[in-house]
């Protein structure tokens, strides 16, 4: 179990929903992320494509999509997912770079205005590939 202050209040984290780097940080699953967002009344993301492409040629490709958060006090948060050819971490991301990086933009608006930035990263920022030796047990 982990434990988390979000909005000043104390969260528990059961131990399959997050992954512990090596570093001290946090790998939180996009699912939690969304929960916790729905118990602070956060509301949902708007979402934007501002650029995407794609030469199939050589299977390049860049898409980069902003998620904007219109908060009740009047406050708008605003975060940039990106994802191309480079970064783009598994099978999935790959056959889908455009859901990559709006899931990015996503988890990053919500890790913002759950004011955890800095303190953990979502699933779909770090290849879980390499956390399976720092899974907490």
């Amino acid at each position: 179990m982990k434990q988390l202050i979000v909005k000043g209040v104390q969260c528990t984290l059961d131990d399959n929903e997050y992954w512990e780097m090596g570093n001290g940080k946090v790998v939180i699953a996009n699912g939690v992320l969304t929960t916790l967002a729905t118990q602070f009344n956060i509301p949902e993301p708007e979402y934007e494509v501002i650029e995407h492409v794609r030469d199939f040629s050589t299977d390049k490709f860049s898409y980069i999509v902003q998620a904007t958060l219109h908060m009740a006090n009047d406050k708008t948060i605003t975060e940039i997912g990106e994802a191309n050819h480079l970064n783009c971490l598994n099978a999935i991301a790959l056959q889908y770079p455009c859901i990559s990086a709006k899931t990015r933009a996503g988890s990053r608006v919500l890790i913002r205005a759950l004011g955890l930035q800095g303190q953990v990263y979502s699933e779909d920022e770090i290849d879980k590939n390499t956390l399976n030796n720092k899974k907490s047990a």
